[in-house]
């Protein structure tokens, strides 16, 4: 049972699932899924030709499930006048557009032409005017007009977002239904509150700086955020203020330090971290980077708890695959690009330099042992 754990198989798992992802997209992806197929046919098993074929399939399913949602809800929606329910879920303010606010709206029902549809799909409202909701309640919103939806790279941005529509109202109408808000309703706007209140106790370089590198929020003090990246820009270090591992590393020698005076036994310290890391991920803006970082970070101390061997690379593998399960699209985009494959380059290399220093029984030795 323990083999179906270890690094060859999440590796052949995560391949699968990039190659599926791949194939529906394109010609050259399914070009791509048969050369792979073809080049390590005769050197996997067939349990291992089945756990790479099914990871193809899933990808390729889950992929093109995706896509399919979204051009059907907008075929029904094209150029129709609509009245919509839903629940704020999310309020988003833009610094660099004329249309400053974005409500983030999941739908419960839509009207056309006096039809009702069911549908649980979500909606970017773009507004001039700050609407002055909270997350949570429940909206009612007349005479929605939607036009022909965008294409190339905005509507792969909303497909990753899970977005299945948006539109620009320069005058909002709306009626508030309900203003019961669920506790996760309430940690969502205590989230969208909380860098904004802890800024205000900070000067404006301070706060653009904190909720930037810490929270993940880019819209608060827009000026002084230009400031800070054009000087990190100019030291080539502008990479810092992408919330990923460096950060969750800091952070974590912070609290370790701090729990280690406590002098708890070692499960109950990984516990408390994880617990910390959640609840932090819970309070700050989502990001792919940050969530590779959060995910290996729990499976490690998952390990440590368990008594388990922690590699590297089989932890990279699992934090790989859960990400593209739950969001396929990221595959396409730069973060995920940058952030896993600088990951993988790195652990890569960790490993050849590793492997140069063995002997041939060591070799051996350590392939058997991870294999």
């Amino acid at each position: 049972m323990l083999k179906y754990l270890s690094p060859l198989w999440s590796t052949l798992a995560t391949t699968g699932l990039v190659v599926g992802i791949c194939c529906s997209l394109t010609a050259l992806g399914v070009a791509i899924g048969i050369l792979t197929l073809l080049t390590i046919f005769r050197q996997l098993s067939i349990s291992q030709l089945l756990l790479i074929s099914f990871a193809i399939l899933s990808g390729y399913y889950l992929y093109h499930r995706r896509i399919s949602q979204h051009k059907i809800f907008n075929s029904i929606i094209q150029n129709q006048t609509i009245t919509i329910t839903g629940i704020i879920t999310e309020y988003h303010k833009i610094s660099s557009s004329r249309l400053k606010h974005r409500l983030t709206i999941k739908i419960q029902n839509l009207q056309i032409d006096h039809q009702e549809v069911l549908t649980s799909q979500s909606i970017y409202i773009y507004a001039t005017t700050n609407p002055k909701l909270l997350i949570g309640q429940i909206i009612k919103i007349s005479n929605l007009k939607f036009k022909d939806q965008a294409h190339g790279n905005f509507q792969d941005f909303l497909i990753k977002n899970e977005i299945a529509a948006s539109i620009f109202v320069t005058d909002l109408k709306l009626e508030v239904l309900s203003n019961k808000q669920s506790y996760w309703h309430k940690i969502a706007q205590l989230k969208s509150d909380l860098s904004r209140r802890l800024t205000k106790k900070m000067n404006p370089e301070a706060g653009a700086a904190f909720s930037s590198i810490f929270l993940g929020h880019k819209d608060i003090h827009p000026y002084e955020q230009a400031i800070i990246k054009n000087n990190f820009q100019t030291w080539g270090v502008v990479h810092y203020l992408a919330r990923a591992g460096l950060h969750l590393i800091l952070i974590t020698m912070i609290w370790q330090l701090l729990i280690n005076f406590w002098q708890l036994p070692i499960w109950l310290s990984q516990f408390l971290i994880m617990a910390l890391f959640l609840i932090f991920n819970l309070l700050s803006a989502s990001a792919i980077p940050f969530m590779r970082a959060l995910v290996s970070l729990i499976l490690s101390r998952s390990c440590q708890i368990l008594g388990l061997q922690v590699h590297t690379l089989h932890v990279l593998n699992l934090a790989c695959l859960i990400i593209l399960f739950l969001n396929p699209s990221a595959l396409f985009f730069l973060d995920f690009q940058l952030s896993f494959g600088l990951t993988y380059g790195l652990i890569i290399l960790n490993e050849l330099r590793f492997w140069q220093t063995l002997s041939v029984n060591q070799f051996k030795f350590y392939c058997l042992s991870i294999f």
